[in-house]
C-alpha cells in the first residue's frame, strides 16, 4: 500500500547531512512501537553502563538490551515515575472494577506494570527518580553527576526527555571518550530549528549518524520535515561506511510510534 503523500518528506537541502551512514549490525532495540530505537548491536554488547534519561511506563529498551548484554549496568532516570505511582493506578484501577468503571483485563495489565516494574528494578536496574537537567537541585541531577555515577566504563546513552535534549546533549557529547553512542528523540524540531541544528553539529565531530526515524505521533513543521525524530549516533572510530541511506524507513527494522498510522517516509536528495 502507498503511503499518503503527506507521509513522503523530502528532506530539506539545509537538512541533507541528516543522511546515516549505511553500517553493519543494525538491530531493533526496545519493542515494536514507540519506545523502540534501531542501534548498532555491536555498541550495547561493548557497553559497560547504559544510562537511559526517560523511562515513562516502557522499559522494553532497557529489558532488552539488558537480554543482549547481561554484564551491562542499567542507570535509569525519570521524576515521573515511581513504585508509588504504579502502585496507585493499580488500586485506582481496582476501585474502577468494584464500581464497574473498568475492566478486569485493565486492572490485570496494570498488576503485570507494577509486578514487571518491581523485578527490573528490583534485580537488574537502577531507577534514579531525578529530572535529567543543566543544573542539580532537589529534583534534579545534572550530567556530571550522572556520568560520575556510572564510574569509569564505557557508556550507551538512551534519551528521551521531552525537550530536556537540547538542554544537556552538548555536555553529554563532551565525554565522547567513554560514550559509545547515543540514541535520542528530539522532540518540537520545528520551531527549535537552531538549537536542534547546532546540537547535532556538534556531535559530528566525534559521532557519525547511523540512523534517522521520524516519529509518526508528531505532525510537520511548515517545511515538511516531521516535529519529532528519533536519531542513533556511534562514535566515529567503531563504526565503517563509506555510503549515505537515501530513503528511510528500513523495512525490515524500523516501526511506526503509532502503529495505527503509516510511518513517514524519508527522502534524501
Amino acid at each position: 500500500m502507498s503511503l499518503p503523500a503527506d507521509l513522503h518528506v523530502r528532506i530539506p537541502e539545509s537538512l541533507s547531512w541528516l543522511a546515516p551512514l549505511e553500517v553493519d549490525g543494525l538491530i531493533r532495540v526496545g519493542g515494536e512501537a514507540d519506545g523502540g530505537y534501531v542501534v548498532p548491536a555491536g555498541l550495547l554488547r561493548n557497553a559497560e553502563v547504559l544510562v537511559s534519561m526517560g523511562l515513562g511506563h516502557n522499559w522494553q529498551f532497557e529489558k532488552d538490551v539488558k537480554a543482549l548484554n547481561r554484564g551491562v549496568r542499567i542507570h535509569v532516570y525519570d521524576h515521573t515515575v515511581s513504585d508509588r505511582l504504579f502502585a496507585r493506578q493499580l488500586l485506582a484501577e481496582v476501585a474502577g472494577l468494584v464500581a464497574g468503571r473498568t475492566s478486569l483485563a485493565t486492572v490485570r495489565r496494570r498488576r503485570l506494570r507494577l509486578n514487571d516494574y518491581r523485578a527490573f528494578f528490583g534485580t537488574e536496574a537502577t531507577h534514579f527518580r531525578e529530572r535529567i537537567h543543566d543544573r542539580c537541585d532537589s529534583h534534579s541531577v545534572d550530567i556530571p553527576t550522572v556520568l560520575a555515577r556510572a564510574g569509569t566504563g564505557r557508556v550507551f546513552v538512551k534519551m528521551d526527555i521531552e525537550g530536556g535534549e537540547y538542554r544537556v546533549l552538548e555536555e553529554v557529547l563532551s565525554y565522547a571518550d567513554r560514550i559509545l553512542g547515543l540514541a535520542v528523540e528530539f522532540h518540537d524540531v520545528g520551531p527549535l530549528r537552531p538549537v536542534f541544528e547546532r546540537v547535532l553539529e556538534a556531535s559530528r565531530g566525534r559521532f557519525e549518524i547511523v540512523h534517522v526515524h521520524a516519529n509518526n505521533f508528531a505532525p510537520t513543521y511548515r517545511d515538511g520535515f516531521p516535529e519529532a525524530c528519533e536519531v542513533t549516533l556511534a562514535r566515529r572510530d567503531l563504526v565503517q561506511g563509506t555510503k549515505r541511506r537515501r530513503t528511510l524507513p528500513l523495512a525490515d527494522l524500523d516501526r511506526p510510534n503509532d502503529p495505527r498510522s503509516p510511518d513517514y517516509r524519508l527522502l534524501f536528495d
